[in-house]
């Protein structure tokens, strides 16, 4: 909820904030997955749905009842010419809401938008 205005005021709260909009993958299992729910943290090699069946990229295969399968994300600011430092510069009004640091960037820039 960056866009929402959670992260408030960054200069007196940021520390208080970090822990409130930052929770561990780990936190995120404990509290989230139900239990006789599995959860492998790695890449699927193929899936056979006819007999329930998944293979992981290590080459060990499980069946399932029910199947969910989340891809991961990796940011690549890298791959956008001029992004990193457009987000690194603390004057020009470029952020984002999925890292921290630039999701604090983002929460002052939509603090300060006169419109336009």
């Amino acid at each position: 909820m960056v866009g929402g205005g959670v992260l408030g005021d960054v200069s007196k709260t940021k520390s208080k904030e970090e822990k409130y909009v930052v929770r561990s993958q780990m936190e995120m299992l404990e509290n989230g997955i139900s239990k006789g729910m599995r959860w492998e943290k790695q890449a699927v090699a193929s899936v056979m749905p006819s007999n329930n069946t998944l293979q992981l990229g290590d080459g060990s295969t499980y069946t399932y009842d029910y199947l969910v399968i989340a891809p991961g994300m990796k940011l690549r600011y890298d791959k956008i010419p001029g992004a990193s430092e457009a987000l690194e510069d603390p004057d020009c009004p470029v952020g984002s809401i999925y890292s921290l640091d630039y999701a604090y960037k983002f929460s002052e820039l939509r603090d300060s938008f006169k419109g336009g």
